[in-house]
């Protein structure tokens, strides 16, 4: 039933990327002015997957490399957090078990903790990526959109639907410690490789 779940909202997550896409595609094309040569439909094409050397704006907010990044981090966490209710939802309301599905499981709910956690460290403390991002152009197509706000939020979210397990199922209490210790110490890696 997870899984079911889990790619619906993929699909939903690709049209969505697809519906920004030929948003700034289009909004580029009226602003920027081609010449007679570059209007023929195999550079429209490649104009819309690769982007256009213009930074886009989605109404009146930029919608640069980070601004995408930024998306598709949280769209990692909703996904997760969709698969997280669905369990709740079938513990409590198809299995009968509330009081145990109140953690929603030991493991899921422990992935749920780092990730939010990961992404909240991003958000504050990525000031390298900020930096970068202001002075690098570049091209924001459909290939960046999709990536950043499908393909990205896919991956990360993977093990929120491997830990889908009753809740009254758990890891063991080591192996637990070590998964909080492998990502404190990936935090220390990622913030001492860049002076923070």
């Amino acid at each position: 039933w997870g899984y079911t779940f889990y790619w619906q909202s993929f699909l939903v997550s690709i049209t969505m990327s697809l519906v920004v896409g030929i948003f700034i595609f289009i909004q580029c094309k009226l602003e920027y002015k081609f010449a007679r040569s570059a209007n023929t439909a195999s550079n429209n094409i490649k104009s819309f997957w690769a982007g256009i050397s213009k930074s886009p704006r989605l109404i009146y907010y930029s919608l640069g490399q980070l601004e995408l990044d930024r998306i598709g981090f949280l769209f990692c966490f909703l996904l997760s957090l969709s698969v997280a209710s669905q369990q709740y939802h079938r513990e409590v309301y198809e299995e009968y078990r509330p009081a145990t599905a109140l953690l929603l499981g030991v493991p899921l709910f422990s992935y749920l903790l780092l990730l939010g956690l990961w992404i909240l460290d991003k958000f504050i403390f990525e000031m390298q990526h900020t930096y970068s991002s202001s002075f690098v152009l570049e091209t924001v197509g459909w290939r960046t959109v999709w990536w950043k706000t499908c393909i990205i939020p896919f991956y990360f979210s993977l093990p929120a639907n491997a830990l889908i397990i009753p809740s009254h199922y758990s890891l063991s209490p080591l192996l637990l410690i070590l998964i909080v210790a492998l990502f404190l110490f990936g935090c220390v890696i990622s913030r001492g490789s860049v002076q923070q």
